[in-house]
């Protein structure tokens, strides 16, 4: 193959020929053609393998999963979701390795997302430092306001969320006219923390925490209310 002058330049330096290298899909395309045209046999001892090449997966900009308004004391006013913050979740639903791709700030964006698709009238992302432990504050109006405030980890499966993590949660919560507080983690808990002394009275009236598994849930529950939207 050294002698076709194309080839010749697939060759890298230190090679005399093309054995057992890595090669690039459009060089090894070119040498397949060049195979099939001239019908060369492979060398002695080598073994004919078969190589598929996947599409990568298509990848948004996070800023374009969120529609913003106004900028407001607490943070930024999240006006709407859009359609790649739907096909986001879809995606998470489908490979749930995805969400180990995401930025904590990301994840805090897709969470906002949750609850404006939930049906909160106003949802304000707070900034990415000096937030008082809130990331989000979701409020909805009916008979009475309820104001929830959620705080998101965004963990990988091995790093579990510590009891002195929630109870900074529920220290916030002492100071914040909310409702109540969320823990979100794309991780899960520590063991013994639903009964810990300081915790465990919060919970589930003034506090819930919110692992993988129920995150996943709560993401298959808004799926379905959204599809039923569209019909």
């Amino acid at each position: 193959m050294s002698g076709d002058s194309n080839l010749r330049k697939l060759i890298p330096t230190g090679y005399d020929d093309l054995e057992a290298i890595p090669l690039r899909p459009g060089q090894a395309h070119y040498i397949n053609d060049y195979v099939r045209v001239y019908g060369l046999e492979p060398p002695e001892g080598s073994t004919n393998i078969r190589v598929t090449l996947e599409e990568p997966e298509t990848q948004f900009l996070i800023k374009t999963i969120l529609k913003f308004g106004e900028k407001t004391d607490e943070g930024t006013i999240v006006e709407a979701v859009t359609l790649p913050w739907i096909q986001i979740i879809e995606r998470l639903l489908k490979n749930p390795k995805a969400a180990l791709e995401y930025s904590p700030r990301e994840w805090e964006q897709i969470i906002a997302g949750i609850y404006k698709a939930s049906g909160f009238e106003v949802v304000i992302l707070t900034p990415a430092s000096g937030d008082y432990g809130r990331d989000i504050i979701a409020t909805k109006k009916g008979v009475g306001e309820v104001r929830i405030i959620d705080q998101v980890k965004a963990y990988k499966p091995d790093h579990l969320v510590t009891a002195n993590d929630v109870r900074a949660l529920a220290g916030v919560l002492q100071k914040e006219p909310a409702s109540k507080g969320f823990l979100t983690t794309t991780s899960d808990f520590a063991p013994m923390i639903r009964t810990d002394p300081f915790i465990a009275p919060l919970i589930p009236q003034r506090l819930q925490l919110i692992n993988w598994e129920g995150l996943v849930k709560r993401l298959v529950e808004l799926q379905m209310k959204l599809k039923r939207g569209r019909h």
